[in-house]
């Protein structure tokens, strides 16, 4: 313990306030509590290079920021749980920071940084509040809310410091010179906004007649055959395999006694196959599986999902062909001895053989193309005689409330239909970057978003992207104001500093990364979990 803190004698205000910090640390991390559920059983969290993350450190850092999202939700008055927690990565995102945070320690030592007892002093008293106190106090203190003696508690600390040092020694001396700034805020405020309406190629085109497709056939063999070059993968025939199985079953609640039972009468068989017998005798003699058993146990080809998950995993694990399972497989039907018969390799469909598929694909497409966009063109023309888009289209967000209003409904109703069109918000589109949001990569759009001005917002033509037309008005338009960077340059220094320090210290700690051993405990993120990665 610090020889400082044993040094303080508290007084009796002291002694209730500390009391207090007592209580809320073990209502929310000590045991029992939120914070703990789930990280039972050995006691570290994670392993790296050998030093341990304690369970007891990722379950109190899980329970703090946990409660941080919570209140923030409850201020929206949204109800936030553990499991949307657990679905946006919170469990992933607070181990990669305890990790990252033993990388750093073990880097600080390595350069021979230290943290004095003055600086330790100064950091209990800020981030835990431990001041005043006597060393009983102190030492229940530690001992209730992390599990570990004064020692190891103080340990811990000096690591977390010396991260947060090692970090400041990285990256302090990260600048952003006047040019770099200049080039960044140029690129950031050239950019537009606009407002769009979505033509979808629709999938309910009628099939074309025969002989619309051997009219496609005799103009158009190119364009069939670079279609079907495109889209080659749909005319692949995958990998199949033939197998046979020697099934006994069993009931659902069948005991340990039958189940042994059934498996060593399938062992049996397996030996006495491997011995020269014939699987398809054993099968029509002792299979209990009426509709194979006649056939030898043959089950055809088997394609995912036509078979018990189990026995499908147990045919798709095989290698050769009369290869057994080394084990029988358990299925909601019993057990099955399987053995694989023959692997069809993966073959390609000739172009003559689906020739006439293609070109009926293709003449779907180009039908749905032409409704999709004379619909589009439609829209264009109105916007073109002086109507407003937003009298001829809905909000994306008010389509949300609709429908959030049909579900709250009592009985929950259908979204009643506007006929109306919906119409999406770009945000920011940068100049420098030909992707559009929420559209995609299209240097047509790109340049004719970026042709536009305020005083002639409306696109002028419909513009194809990938499998959708669209019709765009120009929202907003902002050009980089040089008067404007020059008054806020500092601040935008500060930005740019911050943004920059931030992707070097990221990138080094990858480097880090990549350079140690990490171990996750299995009891906290499951068999087989890796560990995790951060973003970037």
């Amino acid at each position: 313990m610090l020889d400082t803190i044993r040094r303080h004698q508290q007084s009796w205000l002291t002694y209730l306030i500390f009391l207090a910090i007592i209580v809320v640390f073990a209502v929310n991390f000590g045991p029992g509590s939120s914070s703990c559920r789930g990280v039972a059983g050995s006691p570290y969290a994670a392993m790296v290079d050998g030093d341990t993350i304690r369970q007891q450190e990722f379950a109190l850092l899980y329970s703090r920021r946990l409660e941080a999202m919570r209140r923030r939700a409850q201020a929206s008055n949204f109800d936030f749980t553990t499991d949307m927690a657990e679905k946006m990565g919170l469990r992933s995102e607070v181990i990669n920071q305890l990790i990252d945070g033993k990388l750093l320690a073990h880097e600080a030592d390595r350069r021979g940084l230290k943290i004095s007892d003055e600086e330790l002093l100064e950091y209990l008293q800020t981030t835990y509040r431990v001041k005043d106190v006597s060393p009983e106090d102190y030492r229940n203190f530690v001992e209730r809310n992390f599990h570990v003696n004064v020692t190891r508690f103080e340990n811990e600390v000096r690591d977390e410091m010396l991260g947060q040092k090692m970090a400041r020694l990285l990256t302090d001396n990260v600048m952003v010179g006047d040019g770099e700034l200049q080039k960044a805020y140029l690129k950031d405020h050239d950019r537009a906004s606009i407002e769009y309406v979505r033509f979808e190629l629709g999938s309910d085109a009628a099939p074309p007649s025969a002989a619309a497709i051997d009219t496609l056939l005799a103009d158009e063999g190119k364009a069939v055959e670079e279609r079907y070059h495109a889209e080659s993968y749909k005319y692949r025939v995958p990998e199949q395999r033939h197998a046979r199985q020697i099934l006994r079953k069993l009931k659902a609640d069948a005991s340990d006694a039958e189940v042994a039972k059934a498996r060593s009468q399938l062992l049996e068989y397996k030996g006495q196959i491997e011995g020269g017998a014939d699987f398809a005798a054993l099968a029509k003699e002792h299979s209990d599986d009426a509709a194979t058993k006649a056939q030898g146990g043959d089950l055809g080809l088997v394609k995912r999902g036509a078979l018990p998950k189990s026995v499908e995993d147990a045919v798709y694990a095989l290698r050769q062909a009369q290869q057994l399972a080394s084990e029988p497989v358990r299925s909601p039907f019993g057990l099955h001895l399987v053995q694989l018969t023959e692997i069809t390799a993966p073959t390609q469909k000739p172009l003559k053989d689906v020739e006439r598929e293609v070109a009926a694909n293709l003449l779907r497409e180009r039908a749905a193309e032409v409704k999709a966009k004379a619909a589009a063109t439609a829209l264009l023309m109105q916007l073109k005689a002086g109507k407003a888009l937003a009298a001829l289209t809905e909000s994306e967000d008010d389509v949300k409330k609709a429908e959030e209003a049909a579900k709250a409904a009592k009985p929950p109703k259908a979204k009643p239909a506007s006929g109306k069109l919906v119409r999406r918000d770009s945000g920011w589109i940068l100049k420098a970057d030909q992707a559009v949001p929420g559209i995609g990569l299209s240097p047509e759009l790109h340049s004719a978003i970026f042709a536009r001005t305020k005083s002639a917002p409306l696109g002028e033509t419909v513009i194809k992207v990938g499998r959708a037309f669209y019709v765009f008005v120009l929202k907003d338009r902002e050009t980089p104001d040089l008067a404007k960077f020059a008054a806020d340059k500092d601040t935008l220094r500060e930005q740019a500093q911050f943004t920059k320090r931030r992707s070097v210290f990221e990138a080094w700690v990858k480097q880090l990364r990549a350079q140690a051993k990490v171990e996750l405990n299995p009891s906290v993120f499951g068999k087989g979990a890796a560990a995790p990665q951060d973003e970037g």
